[in-house]
């Protein structure tokens, strides 16, 4: 009994998974109308080299952030786990179809953990951490950046000493939380021997966020957004970092970053369908794509993935 519940339970995750998320996407993209509807009229009005250029552009931005993103995960592994790129990425778009049924992407910590043997998992798990808060600090970078230049642009009477004098307070409070909270101290001695990991970890976050903010930047401007580069990019900033502290499935990520992101560049006086064909589009490129693939992927066996392993 116990060998055909395992059976069946393998059955599910090889195709039942997969299917479901692909089902998912197609949902998604069919009730999405107000955002998908608009961008193949605006599409329709360009000349049909124009659109295929910025297809394939779009589409070398997504795979250089998802190859960044799997070079993260590479190394990330290092040293007691090695693993060769291409298994990285094979892991990583795997993971993220599965992660689309959880929120904020807890099913990538699962379903990258289920690559490994019990004794590893542990290890594994947290250095999924690493790479995971080394991209949340990167979006808390460049997000404070963008609620700065917006806090500045909305109250002009503010100087700069006073946003210096509010950031350290922040900082200090920061780490007045960490020095004196004991159970976070706890937690954060556990992280030390995985402290080294996050120089390398930070640096590609930071391009990886370079990348597909610049990109989503790119998508505006070619359907006639009205802004300048660095509002734009401002803009898109605080969306960022406004959407990471709201728990979300992946299936309604492109409405709360679309909700968002009509707030915000609502503020700026631009045309709602543009922000909706912008972020639909972003969706699509980034995260519906990918999770597609890596639903395709799920026919690869994990002993497969397993024998490129060195540990």
């Amino acid at each position: 009994m116990n060998y055909k519940a395992n059976q069946i339970i393998q059955l599910v995750l090889k195709f039942g998974l997969p299917l479901l998320s692909v089902l998912f996407i197609w949902y998604k993209i069919n009730t999405s109308a107000a955002g998908f509807d608009q961008v193949f009229l605006t599409l329709n009005k360009y000349d049909v080299r124009l659109v295929f250029c910025f297809v394939i552009i779009n589409l070398i931005l997504s795979s250089f952030n998802w190859l960044l993103d799997s070079l993260k995960w590479k190394l990330v592994l290092k040293p007691k786990i090695n693993i060769s790129f291409k298994i990285a990425l094979f892991q990583n778009l795997k993971s993220h179809s599965l992660a689309i049924f959880t929120p904020n992407r807890l099913g990538d910590y699962i379903a990258k953990a289920l690559f490994y043997d019990s004794f590893q998992r542990q290890y594994v798990a947290i250095s999924n951490g690493v790479s995971q808060f080394s991209q949340l600090l990167s979006t808390i970078v460049f997000g404070g950046f963008g609620l700065v230049y917006f806090i500045n642009f909305t109250f002009k009477e503010f100087q700069n000493f006073q946003f210096l004098v509010i950031g350290l307070v922040v900082i200090l409070v920061v780490f007045a939380f960490i020095q004196y909270h004991p159970k976070l101290r706890k937690k954060l001695i556990l992280l030390k021997p995985y402290l080294s990991k996050f120089p390398k970890q930070i640096g590609l976050s930071l391009l990886k966020h370079l990348v597909f903010s610049h990109q989503l930047v790119l998508i505006l401007w070619a359907f006639g957004i009205k802004l300048s580069y660095l509002d734009t990019l401002m803009a898109v900033n605080v969306m960022y970092i406004l959407s990471s502290v709201i728990p979300s499935f992946f299936v309604v990520d492109v409405a709360i970053k679309s909700s968002l992101g009509l707030l915000i560049f609502g503020y700026l006086n631009q045309t709602p369908s543009l922000i909706l064909t912008g972020f639909s589009l972003m969706w699509l490129f980034n995260f519906a794509l990918p999770a597609m693939i890596g639903s395709l992927l799920q026919g690869l066996y994990r002993t497969k993935l397993k024998a490129n392993v060195i540990t």
